[in-house]
């Protein structure tokens, strides 16, 4: 008489996938660093009005351009600023821009390449070449665009960079979705009832989220970096908000003779989308089988 062999929980099997991407993921040490770097300024941009040394927005106009010191550790600003304070706001106001842009572009943009797929025909047709249309036009052109009509503030800015990266999410979505409409679990949900909505959220989406995670952790440094442009070009946050890129706009006259009022801003926007590159290559690593 045989043996029966139960079958491992399920808690246990899903632990075990987790535990296995997270091997893959802790084997690329450049990854790691940058995930490491990556928590350490959210954690910052979290805790920023409670940690920051000084009232970012405090002007003490006898110490202007002054640099490095005790008081100040990265020195002071045009209006005599504390930087290492703005950084520490700054970062706050501009992740969050950041995040609400990706946040935009990956909702529509995951529904609009969903629905493509799933549906074909003449919605495929229409939807990707309107996709095609918005790219047609030089991505960052049309954010300035987009800010030009609504006006100039952090949140224009953000939809506006969120509504120029639309289509980048839906054709991969799409791809993705293409790959999936075909299986044998969607073809099954199909028999069983299961129609539109409840398909796509029970069975397409599960199966396509490691391609929107690499997509997403992408897109989160591009969106960083489009939004402190915008800043930069004065499209973006408005004085005397502290934000990284406007930061920069305020220091470029002092590149020869203050460096550090631009320099310590443009680190942080160096670091902040190094480690989110570091960390979207990790994740291809951990997700692509083929890399492995």
């Amino acid at each position: 008489m045989s043996a029966v062999v139960a079958a491992p929980p399920k808690a246990a099997v899903e632990r075990s996938a987790f535990q296995e991407g997270w091997a893959t993921f802790a084997r690329n040490r450049a990854a790691v660093v940058g995930l490491i770097i990556l928590v350490l300024i959210t954690a910052v941009a979290l805790l920023a009005p409670w940690i920051a040394p000084h009232d970012p927005t405090a002007q003490n106009l006898a110490l202007r351009r002054e640099g490095p010191s005790a008081d100040a550790w990265l020195g002071r600003d045009a209006f005599g600023r504390d930087i290492l304070s703005r950084i520490m706001l700054g970062a706050r106001a501009t992740l969050l821009a950041a995040a609400g842009a990706v946040l935009l572009s990956g909702v529509v943009g995951t529904v609009i390449g969903i629905v493509a797929a799933y549906r074909g025909g003449i919605a495929d047709s229409l939807l990707m070449r309107s996709m095609d249309l918005v790219l047609s036009f030089p991505y960052f052109l049309l954010a300035i665009l987009v800010v030009a009509v609504a006006g100039p503030s952090l949140r224009n800015a953000a939809i506006a960079v969120g509504i120029t990266y639309i289509p980048q999410y839906a054709r991969v979505v799409r791809g993705a979705t293409l790959e999936v409409v075909g299986k044998e679990y969607v073809e099954a949900a199909h028999a069983s009832g299961l129609r539109g909505l409840r398909i796509a959220i029970r069975h397409i989406l599960p199966n396509i989220s490691a391609p929107i995670i690499v997509i997403t952790t992408v897109g989160l440094a591009l969106a960083i970096v489009s939004v402190s442009s915008l800043s930069f070009l004065g499209l973006g946050a408005q004085p005397p908000s502290p934000e990284w890129g406007a930061m920069l706009a305020d220091g470029r006259q002092y590149v020869a003779s203050a460096p550090h009022v631009s320099i310590f801003p443009g680190l942080a926007i160096l670091a902040t989308v190094l480690s989110l590159n570091l960390v979207g290559d990790g994740f291809r690593d951990t997700f692509d089988p083929t890399l492995r």
